[in-house]
């Protein structure tokens, strides 16, 4: 685990049960007591924390004293059973998270490619793309991809991150975490089945979407099909 990897995502739910037992049928989630137990990256779905994706720094307290120098603020630094960690906020008021990792946590095996129901990409909404890329590229070491796509004009592709993503100007949810499938459609239907909404359907280059997902508790996600040759 490398400083500026993501490595835990978090969900957060009204009812532990039900949202649990919802993705356990659509994902082939295992959970015990929120946690999320059979996938490559630590997730979460809880009652108490808000949703948020989580990144490892070498140092977090250096990490928070850079987040000040950069123009953001932190909440205070907390020990925690998976390190050190840290609410922060860039210098355009967007939260993010971040933690320095025990060894045991740092080892944990990624695969590739990721099987189905793993987290394998998401977006973050930050306002102004171009000023999240100078912050974040100052702190995290992270590169982009010059504005453009098919989908996003302004949208801004991480080109070293261990997990893809990007920012983008805005969004009904931060982040929105993209969950792989192997068939969009037919996930869509067990969304309906399940009680959830199914989301837009997106056909692009890299695969299927269906965003906008929600389960029956409100809980917002996507779904993404890889298109051949995509990881």
């Amino acid at each position: 685990m490398n400083h500026g990897e993501h490595h835990y995502f978090v969900l957060r739910t009204a009812d532990l049960v039900a949202s649990s037992e919802f993705f356990a049928e659509l994902l082939g989630w295992e959970i015990d007591g929120g946690e999320l137990t059979n996938v490559a990256f630590f997730g979460a779905i809880t009652e108490d924390f808000d949703r948020a994706i989580w990144v490892h720094v070498e140092d977090c307290d250096a990490a928070c004293a850079e987040v000040v120098e950069l123009g953001g603020s932190h909440d205070p630094i907390l020990d925690q059973q998976s390190g050190r960690n840290a609410t922060c906020r860039d210098d355009q008021g967007n939260t993010f998270h971040i933690g320095t990792l025990i060894p045991e946590y740092q080892d944990y095996p990624h695969p590739d490619p990721l099987p189905e129901g793993e987290l394998a990409y998401f977006t973050v909404p930050v306002g102004d793309p171009e000023r999240a890329v100078a912050f974040y590229g100052s702190l995290f070491g992270w590169t982009f991809d010059p504005p453009g796509g098919a989908v996003r004009a302004e949208y801004r592709h991480c080109t070293n991150g261990s997990l893809p993503f990007g920012f983008v100007s805005d969004g009904d949810v931060t982040p929105a975490f993209y969950f792989r499938v192997a068939d969009a459609a037919g996930a869509g239907e067990v969304v309906t089945k399940l009680g959830g909404r199914a989301g837009q359907v997106v056909d692009s280059e890299s695969g299927i979407s269906l965003i906008g997902s929600v389960d029956p508790t409100g809980v917002h996600f996507d779904l993404w099909q890889p298109a051949p040759g995509f990881a």
